[in-house]
């Protein structure tokens, strides 16, 4: 069965792009969502890279896997 591309899946960001300060979404969470990058952790002997990551207007922290990060739309590449 095909299965259109959901709009709000986003463009996923490769874990060489990611910088402190950077604002993403993130894959799972509501899409109208801005968090940013306030902290990247080196990889762990799993191969992961975990971002910590905070809401600009409401201040609440996250931890997350780097492979959720997504552009937002302003900083999408074409």
């Amino acid at each position: 069965m095909y299965r259109p591309r959901r709009l709000n899946e986003g463009v996923a960001i490769p874990p060489n792009e990611l910088r402190i300060g950077m604002k993403v979404h993130l894959k799972g969470t509501d899409f109208g969502c801005v968090w940013v990058i306030t902290n990247i952790e080196p990889r762990n002997e799993k191969g992961e890279v975990w971002l910590h990551v905070k809401t600009p207007v409401e201040g609440k922290y996250s931890r997350a896997n780097a492979t959720r990060a997504r552009y937002i739309r302003a900083e999408q590449p074409q």
